[in-house]
Order: structure tokens, then C-alpha cells, then sequence
């Protein structure tokens, strides 16, 4: 669709939104942009049509959302009922990390999913003070998909320090490391490999940590 005014958009079009086809159809009783949304025959919801400035604002009507892509709108309609519960749980969650002034957050690049290796470690105070910030020498492939993501190829890493090397520093920021194997991503990403964990050290300033394979 390349027509900004809704009220010129056809009573029934498909729009692809994350590779899915989705139907929208125009109900019979309204001359307003409004639409019903389908997705394989399932019913999504109702989204209309506001302006905003030249550009249509869709608006999801269940839950009065805004939304300046239509594709954005649809996936609103796609989250399942306990998305609000869901919600307030992480927000209940993240505001009790928050609270807690000894807070360090712990960013972990890797060179991809399966036995991944880290290429970069970062930790970050409360306060947004950068407490360690490194490339990691992985002596490891760094699979395409994950450069696609971070963009860090092997030649930024051509004078990177082993793990080794970096762990004095990062035990100084509080980060502990160790060998004890976790449960879900962190056992797809290190089952059957002997690698070490990033995790938040007890007592020190970590109170969370992410988990992540670091050099051998």
C-alpha cells in the first residue's frame, strides 16, 4: 500500500507482516477506516485508520494502541491473552532490579548460537557508567548470522585478548566466572561443551548477570 489517505484503500486487501499473509477487510456497516484483521482464517482483531501528519496512525481497537506501521498494529493483535498479565510481571521485575543501586548490567556478544564463543564483554553500572567494555579473541569461527547482528568481524578481533587475559579485569567489576550449567538458552548454547558462564557474583555488584560462553 503506497496510498497515505485510508479512506482511499481498498474494502478488502492482504498485507504480508512477518512472511504471514493477513487479510483486512472493511465491515459493511462503517464508511470509516476500519478494517478486521484474519490471519489464516483467524480472527486478529479491529484496527482504524487516524491521521498523524501526512501518514495514517492505526490504532488497535481493543486496547487503543498506536501504532505508526500497520504491521506493528497486527502484531499487537497476535499476542496471546496472558500478554498483560506477562507484562506487568517483567515490569515488576525490571523495577526491582532498578531499585537496587548495585545493580551491573552484563552484555554478552558471541560468535553465534550453537557452542558460542564470546567476542565481546561488556558491564554497565546503574548509573550508566561503563565498568568493562572488551573484545574477546575466541579462537573460534564467528558464523554470518551473528556478525549480521553485532558487526563484529574477525579482523576487529585480530588483536583481541584471549579470556584469560581479560578475566582479572572482570573480576574486579564483580563478575564471576564458573563452569555450573544453567537451564535454557545457556544448555542449548553450551551442552556438551566445557565452556564458562558469565553470571552475577553474590554478595559483590551483579545482582544480574547474562549468561554467555567465554574463551576456553
Amino acid at each position: 500500500m503506497t496510498i497515505t489517505d485510508p479512506a482511499r484503500w481498498e474494502d478488502l486487501f492482504t498485507r504480508d507482516v512477518d512472511e504471514q499473509p493477513v487479510q483486512f477487510v472493511q465491515p459493511a456497516d462503517t464508511d470509516r477506516p476500519t478494517w478486521v484483521a484474519y490471519e489464516g482464517g483467524t480472527y486478529l482483531g479491529t484496527v482504524s485508520a487516524e491521521p498523524d501528519g501526512g501518514r495514517p496512525l492505526w490504532r488497535v481497537q481493543s486496547t487503543r494502541e498506536a501504532h505508526h506501521e500497520l504491521a506493528d498494529a497486527v502484531r499487537a493483535l497476535r499476542r496471546p491473552a496472558s500478554w498483560p498479565r506477562e507484562r506487568e510481571q517483567v515490569s515488576h521485575w525490571a523495577r526491582r532490579l532498578l531499585a537496587d543501586e548495585t545493580l551491573t548490567a552484563l552484555d554478552v556478544e558471541t560468535t553465534g548460537l550453537q557452542n558460542a564463543f564470546a567476542v565481546q564483554i561488556a558491564a554497565v553500572g546503574r548509573d550508566g557508567s561503563v565498568l568493562f567494555n572488551e573484545y574477546v579473541q575466541p579462537n573460534a569461527v564467528i558464523e554470518p548470522a551473528a556478525v549480521a547482528v553485532h558487526g563484529i568481524t574477525p579482523e576487529r578481533l585480530a588483536s583481541a585478548s584471549a579470556f584469560g587475559q581479560l578475566l582479572p579485569a572482570l573480576t574486579e567489576v564483580g563478575v564471576r566466572v564458573g563452569t555450573e550449567q544453567k537451564t535454557g538458552v545457556a544448555v542449548k548454547i553450551f551442552d556438551g561443551v566445557a565452556r564458562c558462564l558469565v553470571i552475577a557474583s553474590p554478595g559483590r555488584r551483579p545482582r544480574a548477570g547474562a549468561q554467555a560462553a567465554l574463551g576456553p
